[in-house]
């Protein structure tokens, strides 16, 4: 938790010390006020109580790779947004209305741990080990990833779906983060992606059993804010 985060609590359990839960007047008031106070110190409003963010750890990389794609996807189909971030190595943090970022980067966080999974066993494979060269070898890893990616962006939108709601809910996490982080750049470079049919095949097979378990509301991402993250596993 960020020290921003921190602070906002501080002001919602202030703001949670109400007449109606047992406060007396006077102690309700002076709640109100350090609330106020804080929020006035920090530049705080209202809605900014509501937003937060959390941290995803695996598999981000300086240079583009076709995992970005699927980090973003799931910015859009969680209503929060993406930055990548240096913080003694390189990752991703979602923003958005709380605990939406703490879904998308846990749902992130498994979605590689699987892929991770997946590579491991691709590797051990015959159709792997017959490429003779080490620039092959890469080729064939970085397209069984593509593969395993087209396949998760599919489950992401039979999952969490998409919509008007969503979008709204997007654009207001990209304003918070932008708010945060003004001087943060997006990375244009190209990204590479490797041509090896049969690994992609594979990797597309792969990708088919990792599945999304119902830990979320099936109805989508935006009914399923406040509802816990969606765990992710092998069928």
């Amino acid at each position: 938790m960020s020290d921003l985060d921190r602070i906002k609590e501080t002001i919602r359990k202030l703001r949670e010390r109400t007449v109606a839960r047992g406060c007396s007047e006077a102690e309700a008031a002076t709640a109100m006020e350090k609330a106020a106070s804080l929020m006035r110190e920090h530049g705080l409003s209202a809605a900014d109580l509501v937003m937060g963010s959390a941290v995803c750890e695996r598999g981000t990389t300086e240079r583009p790779h076709v995992r970005d794609v699927l980090a973003t996807a799931l910015a859009l189909r969680t209503g929060t947004a993406s930055l990548k971030s240096f913080r003694g190595g390189w990752t991703r943090i979602y923003f958005g209305r709380m605990p939406a970022p703490v879904i998308a980067a846990y749902t992130l966080d498994m979605m590689n741990a699987a892929i991770d999974r997946e590579i491991r066993l691709y590797q051990k494979t015959t159709h792997y080990k017959r490429k003779r060269t080490h620039r092959a070898k890469s080729r064939a890893t970085l397209a069984f990833t593509d593969g395993i990616v087209a396949r998760l962006l599919q489950a992401l939108d039979q999952k969490f779906g998409s919509g008007a709601d969503l979008q709204k809910l997007h654009q207001e996490a990209c304003a918070y983060r932008d708010r945060l982080h003004p001087d943060a750049s997006f990375d244009s470079r190209k990204m590479h992606r490797a041509v090896d049919r049969g690994a992609a095949s594979r990797g597309y097979a792969a990708g088919d059993r990792v599945r999304l378990s119902d830990g979320v509301a099936a109805e989508g991402a935006a009914g399923a804010i406040g509802r816990g993250p969606r765990l992710i596993g092998r069928r």
